[in-house]
């Protein structure tokens, strides 16, 4: 949980990927998230996974509902959320993040 606050107040772009390991939409979305990222490894965008079976109140704290959940940050604040795995996710992702860096 530090390590997610630390980041965010940074001011980086923070891309927060809320998941269970029981979750299986959960694992199509780390499948996106790991090939977004690999674009981004200039260090201006932080991916983060974050387990909510062991960090429960890491999703209390993000008001977390649902899984999957991605939270992206920018400059302290919350810029997009997504939940579920939406039809173009990695193509808005690429789209979002870019816009920011």
């Amino acid at each position: 949980m530090r390590e997610v606050e630390e980041n965010i107040k940074s001011g980086k772009v923070v891309v927060l990927d809320f998941y269970a390991e029981w979750c299986i939409p959960c694992k199509a979305v780390d499948e996106v998230l790991n090939e977004v990222s690999r674009y981004f490894q200039d260090g201006k965008v932080v991916f983060l996974r974050i387990n909510v079976d062991v960090e429960s109140e890491a999703a209390e704290k993000f008001e977390v509902f649902g899984l999957p959940t991605v939270i992206v940050y920018h400059n302290f604040r919350e810029v997009k959320r997504f939940s579920g795995v939406p039809r173009n996710f990695s193509t808005e992702l690429v789209r979002l993040l870019k816009s920011l860096t």
